[in-house]
């Protein structure tokens, strides 16, 4: 009588266990693109899945798309349902952001895994990189005639805008001449962010802000840079090549007599100015 006993009750409790199991693999799940570009379409694939023996005959769901990161809200008419399992009604409600779509009397009945068909929505053109939209189930109900069938709700979708690309637009640099005060560099980035500059030659000129100073005479090379933000990716480096030439060098004397001792005609000492700036003045004694 107990064995008996023992036999019942662990098949009962194996009896509620797959019971539980099945009832657990009932469930709506919605999948998306995880990227997106601006102003780009998304569709978004709605699912069902239905445990072993298990049918319905009317199913219900709903969806709703949220921004967040600062993006734009959806416009009127902007969230379609196409489905794949004829006999939907669907309606998008009162709200830009919601739609749903209802099944009633299926003959014959879903069973099994079912692609129920595609949510679809355009992301606003003045949404930005790093922005997103969260794609989420809100409900689901299902029943086969008068018995309803419980179903899990799968996790919300999040599609992300890639940061956008940017370029940079630095102009040619003349040839300097060597002893040439030190001059400015401009450059812009489509993006709007400010452009920083760095020097790839040191040894021939430097560079602070944007002011370049010229060390030597050579080949100079000014890069310019973005490194961009969660809306914009880094911009390609752009890079300006000029050369620093010698300078073409003046000179002019100016005389001075020094008395020399014993003699008492002295001696003549010139000081040599050199011009422009870069050349090397210096002074010689003629006697």
């Amino acid at each position: 009588m107990n064995r008996n006993r023992r036999v019942w009750t662990l098949w009962l409790f194996v009896s509620l266990l797959t019971a539980t199991s099945l009832c657990g693999q009932n469930s709506t799940s919605i999948s998306c693109p995880s990227q997106a570009a601006v102003g780009s379409s998304v569709s978004c694939s709605m699912s069902l899945s239905l445990g072993t023996s298990v049918t319905i005959d009317s199913l219900t769901f709903g969806v709703t798309v949220t921004p967040a990161n600062g993006g734009p809200a959806l416009t009127t008419g902007q969230l379609t349902f196409s489905a794949s399992v004829s006999g939907a009604f669907v309606s998008t409600g009162g709200s830009n952001n919601a739609i749903a779509a209802v099944w009633s009397g299926l003959t014959p009945p879903l069973s099994g895994n079912t692609t129920l068909g595609s949510i679809g929505f355009s992301l606003p053109a003045s949404a930005a990189g790093g922005q997103t939209y969260t794609a989420a189930i809100s409900g689901s109900s299902a029943s086969l005639g008068a018995t309803s069938v419980s179903l899990s709700i799968g996790s919300p979708a999040t599609i992300s805008i890639p940061p956008q690309a940017q370029t940079i637009t630095f102009g040619p640099i003349s040839d300097q001449v060597f002893g040439t005060a030190p001059f400015l560099v401009s450059a812009t980035a489509s993006s709007g962010l400010p452009v920083s500059f760095n020097s790839q030659t040191p040894s021939v000129c430097t560079i602070s802000g944007a002011t370049v100073t010229l060390v030597s005479v050579g080949t100079c090379t000014i890069q310019s840079t973005q490194g961009g933000n969660t809306q914009w990716a880094p911009a390609t480096p752009a890079n300006r090549t000029f050369q620093v030439t010698p300078p073409t060098c003046t000179f002019s004397a100016t005389p001075t007599t020094v008395p020399q001792v014993p003699f008492s005609g002295g001696s003549t000492v010139f000081t040599v100015s050199a011009s422009p700036s870069g050349c090397s003045g210096g002074s010689w004694t003629a006697v």
